[in-house]
Formats: structure tokens, sequence, C-alpha cells
């Protein structure tokens, strides 16, 4: 039924065991990390409930099926109360071709407050013949009291191989999408936003950043570099967090656990970089690339954070020499 689907065994059996039963709660939280894939699975169990005896489905124009996203009229990525009033007045009508109406939430985590408590009131009771399918990469953001009237389906990473498929899907090549399959760490999604944002060019970058280590004048380095000419703070957390995943992996070397490598195709470099490193010099490196990323997220200055950075992993590799 959802063979089209890469992974997810037992999210598809569980959906496919409900559209054969025709009968299934009144509202379904899909949640896990971002990228994976579940709102293109909640999709496809959505065609197949409001599927006719042969004929094909298209949601976009199906009258028993409704979608919310991010209200686009607002600048804050948000889904408004505005947009939850309308939909409760939408609810006051069932369904109109078949047995269900089916109302797809995607990032359901970005609703103000008032638009949440708007709808916890149809959770509380429900409109006859509707589903809700809630979509979130944070389950956590959500109310207590809206969790609790759910049935949760939680979805877990793709593995490596099911990740460069999906990748490859979409025209990736097979040795460019095993490479950010593992940096992405199974998310094709996450993969691709790797790919526009020159994940790999990033990544050779970032290898190089970490061969200058030690160094014996940082701050004339830093002065020389113009920060690798890094654009704004996305691409700073971008650069960060492949420094963190190559430190990882170095670390990885030198404990002889190669086989979880994220960049198995730099071995060999990784491995050579890895000897001049204690493993908790390393650790301490990690935690300092990790945290750099994170003040990226928080919209911090690139100069100031990568300075920082610096100084952090000669400290790190200095402690141990």
């Amino acid at each position: 039924m959802f063979e089209a689907i890469i992974g997810h065994t037992d999210n598809k059996t569980f959906f496919a065991r409900l559209v054969a039963q025709r009968e299934f709660p009144h509202a379904l939280l899909c949640y896990g990390p971002d990228g994976i894939g579940k709102r293109t699975l909640a999709l496809a169990f959505a065609r197949e409930l409001l599927r006719m005896p042969g004929q094909p489905v298209n949601l976009e124009n199906h009258p028993d099926f409704v979608q919310v996203t991010p209200d686009p009229t607002k600048k804050l990525k948000v889904i408004s109360v505005e947009q939850m009033r309308t939909l409760g007045e939408q609810a006051a009508f069932g369904p109109a071709a078949g047995d269900h109406k089916v109302c797809l939430i995607d990032e359901v985590d970005v609703m103000n407050p008032q638009a949440a408590n708007a709808f916890l009131k149809l959770l509380e009771e429900p409109p006859r013949g509707w589903l809700f399918l809630l979509v979130t990469a944070r389950r956590d953001a959500l109310l207590p009291t809206i969790l609790s009237r759910v049935v949760q389906v939680r979805f877990y990473p793709l593995t490596p191989d099911e990740a460069a498929q999906a990748l490859a899907a979409q025209g990736l090549a097979p040795q460019m999408g095993q490479v950010l399959a593992r940096l992405a760490d199974g998310s094709p999604g996450l993969a691709l936003r790797y790919f526009a944002q020159g994940a790999l060019q990033l990544r050779g970058q970032a290898l190089d950043y970490l061969g200058r280590i030690p160094m014996d004048a940082p701050a004339c380095y830093l002065q020389r570099q113009d920060y690798l000419k890094l654009d704004g703070a996305e691409n700073g957390q971008l650069f960060t967090q492949l420094v963190e995943y190559l430190l990882r992996d170095m670390l990885f070397c030198r404990l002889g656990l190669r086989e979880q490598l994220f960049s198995a195709d730099l071995e060999p470099q990784l491995d050579a970089l890895a000897q001049r490193w204690q493993p908790a010099g390393l650790q301490q490196a990690i935690a300092a690339a990790a945290e750099a990323a994170r003040a990226f997220a928080r919209h911090a200055s690139l100069k100031p954070v990568l300075d920082i950075l610096t100084f952090q992993l000669q400290a790190a590799y200095e402690a141990e020499a």
C-alpha cells in the first residue's frame, strides 16, 4: 500500500491496518526528527483513506481534504488563531464525498497559544467523520492537553542506506547521497538542505581548518583567513556542525569505532588527524564545536563565535600535548 515510501516499516504497517479496518482515532500525531518522511507518509495515508474504488486521488482539490500550514501572512512562522477559527467553521460540515474528512496540520508545534487553545476545543468535541493528522518535529512544544487527546505515532530516522536510496530517487549521485545521508543522520530532507548549502565543499574547508591545529599564532591566522568567507549565521552553523562531526569521527578513529563514522569516505585523513589528539582533548573539542553551532542557531555574529571556537580548539589540543 505504501511501497513507494522508503523505510518506516512499522509505521506503514500501522497505517495500512487503520485503512483496512476503517476505524481510527479522531487525531493522530506523527512526530520525529525533521526531514525523515513524516509528512510524506501522512499524506499517503490521507490519499488511501479518501480513495474511491478505481479512482486516483488528488488531494489538492479533494473536497474532503483540508491542509493547515504556517500562516503565510505572518512575518514569523506561526499557525495563527485566525486559521484555527476558520478550521472550526469548516468542521461544522461533515464529509462531502465519502465517510471521512482528513485535516493535515503541518508543523503543528508553531501554533501560538491562542491557536492551540482554539484547536483544543476541536479535539475535546471532535467533529463527526473528521480525522486530524498532526505533523511535528517538536512534540515537546505542544500543550500537554493536546498530547493527551491524540494517538502518538513516533517516526525514527532512516538508516544511512535507506536515506541514500531516498536521495537517489531525488537525483543525487549514489556516492554523494551516501555521504550526505550519514552527515544528516538518516534525514533525507536535511541531507537535501545540506546539498543546497554546499555541505561537501564546507566539509572540505572544515577538514582543512582542523588540520591547521595547533596554530603557532591563532590570532594572526584568524585575521588572515577571513573565516573561510562564510556567508551568515546559517552557513556558520553548518560549518561548525561539520567541524563537530569531523571531530566526532576523529574520536571514533581513536576508539576503533570506524563503522560509525559520518564521513567514512575521509577515513584516512581523519585517522591521520586523530593520531595527533588524545581522546579527552577530542571530547573537549567536540563540546566546543557543538556550543558554537548552538550559538549560530541563536543568530550570533559569525566572527566572534569562530574566534572563540578556534581558541577553544587550540586549548583542547594543547591541554593534552
